[in-house]
């Protein structure tokens, strides 16, 4: 299964999956919510999709985010990873 790194690069039919996903799940709100990073969030996204010719990456959720509306700051983890200004809903809690 291919990663996909950018939200550009993902099928439309995936890139409204996404998006739908994000209006479904999640609401702007002004501070950035640091207990959940972009990892996390498109964990669960994954989840919900049987798609097993691709493989949304954390750059492609964060992208995705922020065409949806969002907000995103770098984590400051060693990894690239993302926070964003973005409520989360009790399912998807820890």
């Amino acid at each position: 299964m291919p990663n996909v790194d950018h939200f550009a690069d993902l099928p439309t039919d995936m890139q409204d999956a996404l998006l739908d996903y994000i209006a479904l799940n999640f609401r702007v709100q002004s501070e950035y919510n640091r207990r959940h990073s972009a990892y996390g969030l498109k964990q669960h996204f994954v989840t919900t999709q049987d798609s097993p010719d691709q493989h949304v990456t954390s750059e492609c959720f964060s992208e995705a985010m922020v065409a949806a509306g969002f907000k995103r700051k770098r984590t400051d983890e060693s990894k690239p990873n993302w926070y964003f200004n973005a409520r989360v809903p009790n399912v998807l809690k820890p």
